[in-house]
């Protein structure tokens, strides 16, 4: 899935708009949860605000900017002021999402530019993580946490965004949705990368290459990460112990669970259900 930065001025302006969040802290609306079955959303004229999605589960697909998008799990969608998007869920997974809504820095024109779309950018779970507990917390030095939340996740988006522009995808969008929809199908499974290879027809050498130059990582790396980011969303919508959901996840070693959460996620599986 290509993203839609177009120039290297574009990412210094983007840079500007991130060097001027100092002065307009406010993070509008922050949410993360379940979409209902149906939704959907258009606006012909954009947004005032810039609107982030990151989905955590299932996938939408629509118009953004006149370009057609779609975005399934992991993917960062950015939509900034003024870009007209007209989106809704597809599939029959329900659809589990963050969405952001930042007022523009003071001074601000909109547009500023295209809809950026990200995928593999599941390190930005991090950062809105963090936002949304800064946000209930009433702690010493508030607003300065959550400037910094926000100035790392977008910085964090342009580099992934900058790193995408000059690395082109080795596997097609139709090629990296087989994977994902195997992959999700047996996540309490040992999916083997060369089960993965075979699933495209690809030798495994030339498979792993082609797989590291799309998603920056070998695929057992990527299998993990994906069966914990899983757990993550088992921890947010359900009440299941930490046990439970590290067996249900075909885990004998909770503490192996424990310790590849803690790689991926940042914290602990019970920090990260306490947050």
């Amino acid at each position: 899935m290509p993203v839609l930065l177009e120039a290297p001025e574009r990412a210094r302006e983007d840079r500007d708009w991130l060097r001027r969040l100092d002065e307009h802290p406010d993070i509008g609306v922050l949410t993360y949860g379940t979409a209902p079955p149906h939704w959907e959303v258009s606006l012909d004229h954009g947004h005032s605000d810039h609107v982030l999605h990151l989905v955590v589960a299932g996938r939408y697909e629509g118009v953004a900017g006149h370009r057609r998008i779609q975005v399934g799990p992991g993917t960062l969608v950015w939509l900034k002021p003024g870009v007209p998007f007209a989106v809704r869920a597809a599939g029959a997974r329900p659809l589990a999402l963050y969405r952001l809504h930042l007022p523009p820095a003071p001074g601000e024109e909109p547009p500023l530019g295209p809809a950026v779309v990200l995928p593999g950018a599941w390190e930005l779970r991090a950062p809105l993580d963090l936002l949304i507990s800064e946000r209930q917390e009433q702690q010493p030095f508030r607003e300065v946490r959550m400037r910094a939340a926000l100035e790392l996740l977008f910085s964090s988006a342009l580099r992934l965004a900058e790193q995408q522009q000059t690395v082109r995808p080795a596997l097609d969008a139709a090629q990296r949705r087989i994977l994902e929809d195997h992959s999700d199908e047996r996540v309490a499974e040992r999916v083997h990368p060369a089960e993965l290879a075979q699933l495209l027809r690809m030798s495994p050498e030339h498979f792993t290459r082609c797989f590291r130059q799309t998603y920056g990582c070998p695929p057992k790396v990527w299998l993990v990460r994906r069966r914990i980011q899983h757990a993550a969303r088992l921890l947010d919508e359900t009440r299941e112990t930490v046990t439970r959901i590290a067996r249900g996840l075909g885990y004998c070693d909770v503490y192996l669970f424990s310790r590849q959460f803690k790689s991926v996620m940042g914290v602990s599986p019970r920090s990260y259900r306490a947050r």
